[in-house]
C-alpha cells in the first residue's frame, strides 16, 4: 500500500448576512486512524435568522461522521456512517425542521489511508483531477426522503499527485475546470488557491456564498538518505575534494536542498523541510508578507494542512547530543535551524490572527470557552438539552471570570465569543425572530376584534378594520351604535358578543346595530377579567373577578341566557385573561391556571411570573397555546402539556397590546401600539 499524505487548502467564501445562501465547510483529520474527514454543506438561506438553523443542519452531520469514525476503521465504516447520518436528519424531520428537504446540497469524503470514499446529494461536485485531467468521481442524489438523503457512495484508490476537489456549485460557475487546472499546474496548491480566491472575490456579490475544498497527494515526510560522510575528514577537504567524495546521490540532494549527514535521523526534520522550501526560502518564504497574506486574504479563511512533521520530530532524541562530535552538532543545528526559521513564520501569521504567546494563558481559557459552546451546541441539536445547558452554564461562568485582556485580538475573540454565548442562550430558551409584515395603522385599542372576514378595533364607536380577503384597512366597512370594550364572534358569521363595560349584547356586523343585551350576573368593568367564547356550545365565558368565577352564557340569535359558574377559584379574583380548547386557561398573579369540567388540573407550564399585560389565546384542536408577553416584546409558544416550544422576538415589538391567532393559516395579527402587524408562523 502506498503511502499518502494530503496538502489541504479549505476555501470559504462569503457572508452569512448577506448571501442567499449558507455554506460549510469542514476539513479535519483523525491522527490515530489516518483518516481525514471532509464536510461541506449548502443550503439556501432566504433571511440571516436562518443561518443557525442551517448551521445546526450542517452541524448534525459533521457530529455524525466524526462519531463513525472515532473507533477501528473497517471496510463497511463509511456506509454505517452514511446510515447514521441519514438517521440524525430523519430526526431533524420528526421535530418539525423540514425546511431544508430537496434543498440541501452537501457531499461528504473521507481519506483512509489511500482510499477515497465520497458521497453527495444535490448540486454539488466531486472531482478528481489525475495525469493533467478532471473526473467526476461521484453522482448526486436528490431526495425528499431524510432516511435516504446519502444513499449512493463511491470509493477508489488514490496515487501520488492525485488531487480531489470537493466544491459547491459557485467555483465552476466563475472558473472553468480548464482555468484551475492551469492554476493548480503552474503553482504550489496555496499560491493557486490565493489566486482563486482573489478571482473570486473580482467576480462574486456579497450575496453569493462558496465553499472547496482542495487535497493533493504528495509523498510522505523523506528519509534522509543513509550514506555515510566522515565528517572530520570531509571538513578537512578542500572544495574539490569534498565534492569528488560525495556520492551523487547526496550531490542531487544539496542540490535541492538537504544537507549533508551521517546521522540521517539527526537531520532529518531539517532535510525534509530544506526539500521544500530551501531553493526559494529567502525569496519567498521567509517573508513575512508571504505568510500573513496567505492566512488572512482579505479576511477569509485558507487552511492548510501538511502532515507527519510531529512524528519526524519525535524521532530526534535530545539525550544523546553531549555525545555528539562537534561537527555532528553543527548539521544537527544546520538542520533544526531551517525548522526554526519555517515554524516562527508560520507562527507569526497565525498569531496575527489569535492571540501572542505573552498570553497564552488566556488564549487556553478562550479555547475552552469557545470547546465549551460548541459542545453544548452539539448537544443541543442531539435533543441533550440538560448536557447543553451545564456545558453553557460553565462557558458562561468561564466567560464571566475571564477578565479583560490585554491584546485587541483577544478583546476581539472575547466579544466573539460572548456573541456565541448570546447565540447559545437563544437556542437554549428557544427564541425565534419573526418574520413580520406590517399590515398598516388601526386606532388606539387594548383589544383585537376576530372576525372571520376583519381584524379591527374600535374607538369611540368608529370600527377601523382590516380586511383579511383584500387586505384593505378602511373605518367604514364595520359600524356599531354601542360602545365596544370586547367583542367576539359566534359561530353565526354575521354575529358577535359584545361587552360594553355593563352588559352583554348581540352585535349584528353586517347592519352594525348592537341589541339583546343582558345585565344578567355580568360584571361591571372594573371586574371584568376578560372573555372567550368556545365554538362547540357557542356559549360566552367571562370573568368575573368580585365573585372569583368564570361564568358561561348561552347564546342565540336573540340574546344570553342561562348564566352558570364554570370555574371557582380564588385566584380569579386577579385573573387578566383567558382561552378555552376545551379546558379553560387563565392568567392570574403571572401563573397560568388550567381547569377541565370545574376542576383544577395539574400544570406547570414553562413559563413564569408574566406581567399583567399578558394574554393568552388558543382553540379546540389548536396545537398550542400561545401568549402574548409585553413587558418582554415577545410572544411564547408552549405545547398543550407546557412545555416550550418557543419565544417569538422581533424589534418591531415595540408596545404590544393585544393578538389573535390563527393557526391553521400559520398567522398571527397583533395589535402593537396602532398597528396591524403580522407574524408568519
Amino acid at each position: 500500500m502506498q503511502e499518502l499524505e494530503t496538502q489541504v487548502v479549505k476555501i470559504q467564501l462569503g457572508d452569512n448576512k448577506q448571501s442567499s445562501s449558507f455554506v460549510y465547510t469542514f476539513a479535519e483529520t483523525i491522527n490515530s486512524q489516518d483518516t481525514e474527514l471532509y464536510v461541506i454543506c449548502e443550503l439556501p438561506m432566504f433571511n440571516p435568522a436562518a443561518a443557525d438553523e442551517c448551521q445546526r443542519i450542517s452541524q448534525a452531520i459533521t457530529s455524525a461522521i466524526k462519531r463513525s469514525y472515532r473507533g477501528e476503521v473497517e471496510a463497511e465504516t463509511f456506509e454505517n456512517a452514511l446510515a447514521l447520518i441519514n438517521e440524525e436528519l430523519s430526526k431533524l424531520v420528526t421535530i418539525g425542521k423540514t425546511h431544508w428537504l430537496g434543498k440541501l446540497n452537501a457531499i461528504i469524503g473521507v481519506k483512509h489511508n489511500d482510499i477515497l470514499s465520497v458521497s453527495s446529494v444535490g448540486k454539488i461536485s466531486a472531482l478528481l483531477y489525475r495525469d493533467g485531467k478532471f473526473v467526476s468521481v461521484t453522482e448526486p442524489g436528490n431526495t425528499n426522503q431524510p432516511l435516504k438523503t446519502f444513499e449512493h457512495f463511491s470509493e477508489g484508490k488514490l496515487k501520488l499527485n492525485d488531487m480531489f476537489v470537493l466544491s459547491t456549485s459557485q467555483l465552476f460557475n466563475h472558473l472553468s475546470v480548464d482555468r484551475i487546472k492551469k492554476l493548480v499546474d503552474k503553482n504550489e496548491l496555496p499560491i493557486a488557491a490565493q489566486e482563486i480566491i482573489e478571482i473570486l472575490q473580482d467576480d462574486m456579490g456579497p450575496e453569493i456564498a462558496c465553499g472547496s475544498i482542495f487535497a493533493l497527494q504528495t509523498e510522505p515526510s523523506p528519509e534522509i538518505t543513509p550514506d555515510e560522510v566522515d565528517l572530520a575528514e570531509f571538513l578537512n577537504q578542500s572544495p574539490d575534494q569534498q565534492s569528488q567524495s560525495l556520492s551523487p546521490q547526496i550531490k542531487s540532494q544539496i542540490k535541492a536542498g538537504f544537507i549533508p549527514h551521517s546521522v540521517k535521523n539527526y537531520a532529518k526534520t531539517g532535510g525534509i523541510l530544506a526539500k521544500s522550501f530551501f531553493a526559494d526560502i529567502k525569496d519567498k518564504y521567509l517573508k513575512l508578507s508571504y505568510w500573513r497574506n496567505l492566512a488572512n486574504h482579505s479576511g477569509q479563511t485558507i487552511g492548510m494542512v501538511q502532515g507527519k512533521l510531529k512524528s519526524t520530530a519525535k524521532k530526534i532524541q535530545p539525550e544523546r547530543i553531549n555525545n555528539y562530535s562537534r561537527q555532528k552538532k553543527f548539521f544537527m543545528l544546520a538542520g533544526v535551524g531551517l525548522v526554526l526559521i519555517l515554524v516562527v513564520n508560520i507562527a507569526i501569521a497565525k498569531l496575527q490572527n489569535n492571540s501572542t504567546q505573552t498570553v497564552q494563558f488566556n488564549t487556553e481559557q478562550l479555547t475552552e470557552i469557545e470547546k465549551q459552546l460548541n459542545d453544548a451546541n452539539a448537544s443541543l441539536i442531539f435533543g441533550d438539552e440538560t448536557k447543553a445547558r451545564e456545558l453553557f452554564a460553565q462557558a458562561q461562568n468561564l466567560l464571566n471570570n475571564l477578565g479583560q485582556p490585554e491584546s485587541q485580538e483577544n478583546i476581539d475573540k472575547v466579544n466573539e465569543l460572548k456573541t456565541l454565548a448570546q447565540d447559545l442562550d437563544k437556542k437554549l430558551n428557544k427564541v425565534e425572530t419573526a418574520t413580520v409584515k406590517n399590515l398598516g395603522t388601526l386606532a388606539s385599542s387594548d383589544h383585537l376584534i376576530a372576525l372571520p372576514d376583519y381584524i379591527a378595533v374600535e374607538n369611540n364607536r368608529t370600527i377601523v378594520s382590516y380586511n383579511r380577503n383584500n387586505g384593505s384597512i378602511s373605518d367604514n366597512e364595520l359600524s356599531t351604535s354601542e360602545s365596544i370594550i370586547q367583542a367576539i364572534a359566534l359561530k353565526n358569521a354575521d354575529r358577535a358578543a359584545v361587552y360594553n363595560g355593563s352588559e352583554l349584547l348581540i352585535w349584528n356586523t353586517e347592519t352594525g346595530s348592537v341589541t339583546n343585551g343582558t345585565k344578567d350576573q355580568v360584571p361591571n368593568q372594573s371586574d371584568f377579567g376578560g372573555m372567550k367564547t368556545y365554538a362547540v356550545n357557542n356559549k360566552v365565558y367571562i370573568i368575573d373577578q368580585a365573585d372569583a368565577v368564570i361564568r358561561s352564557f348561552a347564546t342565540t340569535n336573540t340574546g344570553f341566557t342561562n348564566p352558570q359558574t364554570s370555574v371557582e377559584d380564588q385566584a380569579l379574583k386577579n385573573a387578566i385573561d383567558l382561552a378555552i380548547d376545551g379546558n379553560i386557561y387563565f392568567i392570574s398573579g403571572g401563573e397560568i391556571y388550567k381547569y377541565n369540567s370545574g376542576d383544577k388540573q395539574d400544570f406547570s407550564p414553562a413559563v413564569k411570573n408574566l406581567s399583567d399585560q399578558s394574554k393568552i389565546y388558543t382553540e379546540l384542536d389548536y396545537e398550542y397555546i400561545y401568549l402574548l408577553d409585553p413587558e418582554n416584546n415577545k410572544i411564547i409558544v408552549l405545547n398543550k402539556e407546557g412545555g416550550l416550544v418557543k419565544n417569538i422576538t422581533s424589534d418591531q415589538f415595540t408596545n404590544l397590546r393585544d393578538f389573535v391567532v390563527d393557526e391553521n393559516n400559520d398567522k398571527i395579527y397583533v395589535l402593537n401600539g396602532d398597528q396591524l402587524l403580522q407574524i408568519e408562523l
